[in-house]
């Protein structure tokens, strides 16, 4: 796995995420948001893997796979289906 965190496709989403924070009051650079965002990574994978029972080092694997690209996606995912899930039911209780 790579130490690096952020590809330039990365860095470009970090940038549109701390450009919108700053545009609403919140001075944020694209390196504190990666930091804010795998902090909270870091604390659901502590989650899931506690609920796992996973019997290893939980804080070193859980900041392992916060920064893994497939963690990544499958919150993306996670977080669009919600959305999702938001939108249909708005336009069940607007009808």
């Amino acid at each position: 796995m790579s130490k690096k965190y952020a590809s330039s496709d990365k860095y470009t989403g970090l940038q549109k995420i701390a450009d919108q924070l700053s545009t609403e009051g919140k001075k944020m650079n694209h390196s504190t948001v990666r930091n804010h965002l795998l902090r909270g990574f870091t604390k659901i994978a502590k989650v899931v893997l506690e609920y796992h029972e996973y019997e290893g080092d939980i804080d070193a694997r859980a900041k392992e796979l916060a920064k893994s690209p497939d963690f990544h996606e499958y919150m993306y995912d996670v977080m669009h289906q919600l959305e999702r899930e938001k939108k249909i039911n708005n336009q069940h209780t607007n009808t």
